[in-house]
């Protein structure tokens, strides 16, 4: 596990956010100071019966620096197989989780507009795993695909993160959650310890709320930039179209239908990497935005696809398949968009990875609840167009979320159909691991029924003064050679753009702070 470190915070948005006290808010400013019901815990030994009262914060206390946090929490620790929560109201600005050994984090993850952005602190009370996972870890699940390899990047095949404080940017209703995550396995027993940890929690939970909410924003130590760099591929435009030919022969011989080869593209920075993240937010807003600083080497992403998600047991796929740069008008972007979705080759590419994504979720769903939600659906982002279908399912009996994700994992959009066979031939192709490009950055919930994960794509490396992208696509019978090289190369453009505009902004910065008298 990497070293702990001190996580940048975002830049905070202007403007306080606000909204109404919920009702739990408002019971919890009128019992201040009263003690709250002791839960009832029912056979279950070491009950808090006669246990001294742990005195909480007062809403003044929290208020101490204008800081707009509400909390609602029972004065004594629950025992041991009780869970106590906060209100889920979007009213509350704070949240605190007390939890002793079994707990839910579903109300704090990924969920429609919310993001996990930050993670500030590392110890043994995870509120939740962050995790990426290579593509080449398929090798474990399927022996047959591994190859002899080269790894230029040299980073962990997986990486797993237990954060027990997760602040949760909330954009839709537009606040702040602070989330710490309090794990005693002798609540029940020691109660002097659990009132210890108790108070170190909230002590954290104010410390974190006054940073964020203090008038000066936080930013990263920025080194000189220097502009004119510039980006070298791995195999070049050469190679890649020789990836394609290869394997249009290898699709003619009927081994395989489609395979989806890629390349990498490096060059030196020193940007911070977090400042890419800032800039890409802009750039290329995705539903999975991502800034992993894992030591030595920090991820950045913004991934539009779901690799697998569950909720409650529900079994989520996307599949993202037929690529189209946007249009600079209005007409001419629905005019691209209707030809993407006239191209017999992005329809037929597109329909085989459904079919491979349907034949993933049935092997783990119950087969009558597996269905297409949307297909062959227009989806736009900054600088691409997708063809984008929903793959659903329901979990059978006796199967878990880590059973989904291996069936799934890695998806048809990035290996191809026959799924083991195509990654065989792109490995013996490329020669090189792919690193995080076309793994899994997601999260897993302690909720033993949640988990959501984003395909790593547009997602950028940041490793000893290095910046690496990698983009690639899908090879059918009638692709043509150049159109493909041209496909990875619009896939890059957000990331790339990303990090010329940040180095940009930073270099016109430091050249006008040296101008300034006095300085």
């Amino acid at each position: 596990m990497p070293p702990k470190r001190k996580a940048e915070t975002e830049e905070q948005p202007s403007g306080k956010a606000e909204g109404r006290p919920s009702r739990a808010a408002k019971a919890a400013r009128h019992d201040e100071g009263s003690a709250a019901p002791k839960p009832k815990a029912k056979g279950v030994k070491g009950s808090t019966k006669g246990a001294k009262k742990e005195k909480l914060p007062s809403q003044d206390e929290f208020k101490e620096g204008a800081l707009p946090l509400h909390v609602n929490l029972t004065h004594t620790p629950p025992p041991i197989d009780q869970v106590a929560t906060t209100s889920q109201d979007p009213g509350f600005k704070g949240h605190i989780v007390l939890t002793p050994t079994v707990f839910n984090t579903r109300s704090y993850g990924w969920k429609g507009s919310k993001k996990l952005l930050v993670e500030l602190e590392n110890s043994s009370g995870p509120d939740k795993t962050k995790v990426w996972v290579q593509l080449n870890i398929n090798a474990y699940f399927e022996p047959r695909t591994k190859r002899p390899l080269e790894d230029p990047v040299c980073i962990p095949e997986a990486l797993f993160m237990l954060c027990d404080l997760v602040i949760v940017y909330d954009h839709l209703f537009q606040n702040i959650k602070v989330v710490s995550h309090i794990f005693s396995p002798t609540a029940s027993t020691d109660l002097a310890n659990l009132s210890f940890i108790y108070s170190t929690a909230v002590s954290k939970l104010k410390r974190v709320a006054k940073t964020l909410i203090s008038t000066p924003t936080p930013t990263v130590p920025q080194p000189p930039i220097a502009l004119g760099s510039t980006a070298t591929s791995n195999v070049g435009k050469e190679g890649y179209e020789r990836f394609v030919t290869e394997l249009k022969k290898n699709i003619v011989a009927g081994d395989i239908i489609q395979a989806v080869p890629s390349q990498r593209l490096s060059r030196p920075t020193t940007l911070h990497p977090f400042n890419a993240y800032r800039q890409l937010r802009q750039v290329n807003p995705s539903p999975y935005m991502y800034y992993l600083d894992c030591g030595d080497c920090q991820v950045v992403g913004a991934s539009p696809e779901t690799l697998c998600k569950v909720t409650q047991n529900k079994v989520y796929n996307h599949a993202i398949a037929g690529t189209t740069k946007r249009g600079k008008t209005a007409e001419e972007d629905e005019a691209l968009g209707k030809a993407l979705l006239a191209s017999e080759k992005d329809r037929a590419e597109h329909i085989m990875l459904v079919d491979l994504a349907r034949n993933d979720v049935n092997r783990v769903c119950e087969p009558s609840t597996v269905k297409v939600d949307e297909l062959m659906a227009l989806q736009k982002f900054s600088h691409v167009t997708h063809l984008t279908s929903t793959i659903t399912g329901q979990l059978r009996s006796g199967k878990t979320r880590f059973d989904a994700f291996r069936s799934i994992f890695p998806a048809g959009t990035v290996s191809g159909a026959p799924k083991i066979k195509a990654i065989e031939l792109v490995f013996e192709l490329e020669k090189e691991k792919r690193g995080v490009y076309a793994g899994a950055v997601g999260r897993w919930d302690f909720a033993n029924d949640e988990m959501d994960t984003a395909i790593a794509i547009r997602t950028m490396v940041f490793k000893e003064g290095t910046v690496y992208f990698q983009a690639g696509g899908g090879i059918v019978y009638d692709s043509v050679e150049e159109e493909e090289y041209i496909e990875t190369i619009n896939k890059l453009s957000a990331n790339v753009k990303a990090v010329d505009e940040a180095e940009k902004f930073h270099y016109t910065q430091q050249r006008a702070s040296k101008q300034k008298p006095g300085q």
